[in-house]
């Protein structure tokens, strides 16, 4: 799995037809399609293009293209996955709240890696 920004190289800098817009006061708790926990995110940009995947209130903050054999997806929710969000260290033991952070991400990558972003049944 490479990531990278929402620009192809192989394809002469086009667009894959995704953008995101940084929205301060964008915040609330996330609603996916893959029925993932819902956790709170303090905040989060605006993705535009695309078949959205993730949600605060109606407004999509991640998104999904097909390319090729696979997808594009960009996730508008990082900050909620850095280490000042999630433990500095490696030896954090996590409560009930941060472990469902965790799960979130841990669940949101297997989903994109395993292209079942819209199908949780594949």
């Amino acid at each position: 799995m490479r990531i990278a920004s929402a620009r192809c190289r192989n394809c002469s800098n086009r667009s894959f037809g995704l953008s995101a817009t940084l929205a301060t006061s964008l915040q609330g708790n996330l609603r996916t399609v893959e029925g993932l926990p819902s956790v709170p995110v303090d905040r989060a940009c605006l993705i535009a293009g695309g078949k959205p995947c993730a949600w605060i209130d109606e407004t999509p903050i991640a998104a999904t293209v097909r390319h090729g054999a696979g997808t594009v997806t960009v996730v508008g929710l990082a900050h909620r996955f850095c280490d000042a969000e999630m433990g500095v260290v490696g030896d954090v033991e996590p409560d009930n709240a941060l472990r469902e952070v965790f799960e979130l991400q841990f669940r949101l990558i297997e989903a994109v890696v395993e292209d079942r972003i819209f199908d949780p049944e594949q």
